[in-house]
């Protein structure tokens, strides 16, 4: 699914013209981004909780010369646990 196919989800089930739905789809995607961004969890119950974690520096091989070994620094990455809810509709058997 894409933002597109979302937005056109919200504006049938809501009634709403597809540019005022895009916009919603717009900012929950913007405060979850900047609420993630100063440290904050972001948990949205029965479906998972979105936050930022410390990344240890590593050492990988050049993706061109495979020879070379090159430093990657630490770094912050976006994390999604999922939650217990949505694992266990995932795996119910139909």
């Amino acid at each position: 699914m894409t933002r597109p196919d979302l937005r056109d989800k919200i504006a049938e089930k809501f009634g709403l013209s597809k540019k005022d739905a895009m916009e919603i789809v717009d900012t929950m995607l913007e405060e979850i981004k900047t609420a993630i961004k100063k440290g904050e969890k972001v948990t949205l119950v029965g479906f998972g909780t979105f936050q930022k974690r410390k990344q240890g520096p590593s050492k990988r091989k050049h993706p061109q010369d495979k020879t070379k070994i090159i430093n990657v620094p630490a770094r912050w990455v976006p994390r999604f646990k999922p939650s217990k809810k949505f694992k266990d509709m995932l795996n119910r058997k139909r």
